[in-house]
Order: C-alpha cells, then sequence, then structure tokens
C-alpha cells in the first residue's frame, strides 16, 4: 500500500464510526466478548455524534439500558476502555522522530445533577464535578493528533474543616493555577520557589520575590545536617534564616492563571560559606500557611524537608 492509499485507508477509518469504533474497541479486556461486542457498538453510536446524549446515541430505551448495565458492571472500569486506544497511540508515537505531548486538564461540571455521587468542587469552590488530565501525542510538523497517551480522571476533596492540609512540593510545584487550585479546596502549598515572581510592594512600585527574599538579613539561625545524597557528601552547616510576607502579582503569560494575586509566606533559608566544591544550600519557601514568628518559620523549614520522603 503506497502512501497516498495508506492515507486514505485512515481518513475514511477515522471518519467512519463503526470501522473506527471496531479498531479502537475489539481488543477492549472486559471478561465477556458480549461485553466487547456492546462496547464496540456503544463507540460506534457515541462516534456519529459526540456531543448527544446517551438516550440520544442509543436511540431505544432497551439499547439506553443495556449500555448502563455495561458500564455498572465491575469489569468494565476507564481505564480497561481507554487501554486498547492508548496502547495504539503508543505505537503510533513510537514511530514518529519528534513528539509534542499537549496536555490540559478539563472540568466536567455536574452541578445540574444533584443527587450523583463521588464528585468534588470545581470552579467557584459551589460547582460540582470532576477533572479529567489529558495527554495528546502530536506531530509537530503537521500538528496531526496521533491519539491520546494518557487521560486521568480525579477529584479535588477539600481538606476537613478540623485539620489543616499542607501539598509539599519541589521547584515543578511553583505555579500559579497549583496555588489557587489549593485555594479553591481549602488547602495550603508549601513549595520550593522556582520563579522571580513580579511583587506589588507599592501602588506604583513592583519588584521580584527572590530578589526581595535574598535582600532580608538574617533574623536567625540553627545547626543543620546536610544528608549524604546525589554524589554529595554530608556534612554540618549553620543555617540562616529570613522570613516575611509577599503579594504575588499573576503571572502575563498564563492563561490558566486568574487575574488575581496571590499573598503567600516567604522563609529564606540559606548557607553563608560553603566548602570549596560544594554548592551553598538555599531555599526560598513559598507558603499560603500563616507564618508570623521564627518558631513558625522553622517549623515550614521542617515541614519541607518531609519532601525528601518521596525520593527514598
Amino acid at each position: 500500500m503506497n502512501g497516498t492509499s495508506l492515507a486514505a485507508y485512515f481518513t475514511q477509518d477515522v471518519l467512519d464510526p463503526k470501522s473506527w469504533a471496531e479498531r479502537t474497541f475489539e481488543g477492549v479486556q472486559l471478561h465477556d466478548l458480549r461485553r466487547t461486542r456492546r462496547a464496540v457498538q456503544a463507540a460506534s453510536k457515541l462516534a456519529e455524534n459526540p456531543l448527544g446524549t446517551l438516550p440520544a446515541h442509543m436511540h431505544t430505551w432497551k439499547e439506553t439500558k443495556a449500555l448502563y448495565r455495561l458500564l455498572d458492571e465491575p469489569d468494565v472500569t476507564f481505564a480497561a476502555l481507554m487501554q486498547p486506544h492508548l496502547q495504539q497511540s503508543r505505537e503510533q508515537a513510537l514511530s514518529s522522530p519528534i513528539v509534542l505531548l499537549v496536555q490540559d486538564t478539563t472540568d466536567i461540571d455536574l452541578s445540574h445533577r444533584r443527587k450523583i455521587s463521588g464528585v468534588g468542587q470545581i470552579g467557584n469552590e459551589r460547582g460540582r464535578g470532576f477533572f479529567v488530565q489529558t495527554v495528546l501525542a502530536v506531530r509537530p510538523q503537521t500538528r496531526e493528533v496521533l491519539g491520546c497517551l494518557a487521560q486521568e480522571p480525579f477529584v479535588r476533596i477539600p481538606a476537613p474543616k478540623a485539620s489543616i492540609w499542607v501539598h509539599i512540593g519541589d521547584r515543578g510545584a511553583d505555579m500559579f493555577p497549583f496555588f489557587q487550585a489549593c485555594r479553591s479546596t481549602q488547602t495550603h502549598f508549601l513549595v520550593r520557589a522556582a520563579q522571580n515572581r513580579r511583587v506589588q510592594e507599592s501602588e506604583q512600585e513592583i519588584s521580584y520575590a527572590l530578589t526581595q527574599a535574598r535582600s532580608w538579613p538574617s533574623q536567625a539561625s540553627r545547626p543543620f545536617e546536610i544528608p549524604a545524597r546525589h554524589g554529595r557528601q554530608a556534612r554540618s552547616i549553620q543555617l540562616q534564616l529570613a522570613f516575611g510576607q509577599l503579594t504575588l502579582l499573576p503571572p502575563r503569560n498564563e492563561p490558566r492563571a486568574s487575574k488575581e494575586p496571590v499573598t503567600v509566606w516567604v522563609m529564606r533559608v540559606w548557607e553563608e560559606q560553603a566548602p570549596q566544591g560544594e554548592e551553598p544550600l538555599e531555599w526560598i519557601l513559598l507558603t499560603s500557611v500563616p507564618t508570623t514568628t521564627r518558631e513558625q518559620a522553622w517549623e515550614r523549614v521542617d515541614w519541607y524537608r518531609c519532601r525528601w520522603l518521596v525520593e527514598d
């Protein structure tokens, strides 16, 4: 089959819902061939009009109930239904020299379904539903979508009012949408700063968070043991501490971030002089947990050290 006829074959396959459903779902493992056939039939009808409702897709109440029974089977899970497509997408991606993994989060709003269970908060805290994180494989030259490489539904669960839940993250978690997601679920964050974010000093004055934190004088110090890891020698140091409150302005080039500033407490801990050949330790930490005393600031530093547990 030459390139032109191959392209025509795949184009016809995509445009024909029945062929697409058979190619995508005929290998799904649902522990019963009747379930597999039902899944292929349902996928074919859904592909005809992805925006329609299930009853509209199935055409009759008998077919609709049959689909609901299928989806209610313990073996018919989201992961099981997605597995063949994920595998096919991976095989397509492996044949390309460069593949972009384009991802985003979609919120599924079920606020109008008051009796539904298993959902969480979305949007402005009053919405109810769940989120889906999707990763698409894309050829950059043609912008062709090869398929879905990963898709994960999840629910954000607010912290209980009687306790404080704090998300601990390294520099990769220094993201404004993450800060706002924590706030929307009544949880807190404590992350190591990576971005020298804009800070509102006054109505006319803008400064930068890392620059500001590094200008603060030491307010306390204490001994600190740096463990051996990643080829680094263990050593004992004297750790300096400075802390204060800053208001971070939202990034101008992040479409997912709201325009509301975020107030944080900033702790900077650092080693004034490191041995020759060693990089001085410095952490600049951002937290939404109020931090107004030296004891609280040291406690936040100790919280951040708990992040090492996930690396061990």
